[in-house]
């Protein structure tokens, strides 16, 4: 079921046009909206429990491609790319709380 649901994602239109918006590779680009998508999502009910959320979601989807280095290639650079502006947001948010 996940393999079809990010098959779909990096099929989609934005996947297609990722090369026409960011200078990075698709995948990082994927990490970096969805990573930020997901956040703004569950950060409208509450931002400590969507960076938790984001943090676990990045960190679980590595372990996920370490155990299955045969279709998926772990790299913590995916994580960074994941998480990096849901933290800059929930920092913004703790200061100005």
């Amino acid at each position: 079921m996940i393999e079809k649901i990010l098959q779909f994602l990096n099929n989609n239109f934005i996947a297609s046009k990722l090369k026409q918006i960011s200078p990075l590779p698709n995948d990082k680009t994927l990490h970096y909206l969805y990573g930020t998508l997901i956040y703004l999502l569950i950060a409208i009910y509450n931002p400590i429990i969507a960076i938790i959320s984001i943090l676990l979601i990045a960190v679980g989807k590595e372990v996920y491609d370490y155990f299955m280095k045969d279709k998926h290639t772990p790299d913590i650079w995916d994580i960074v790319y994941t998480v990096i502006v849901p933290v800059v947001l929930t920092v913004i948010y703790i200061i100005f709380k």
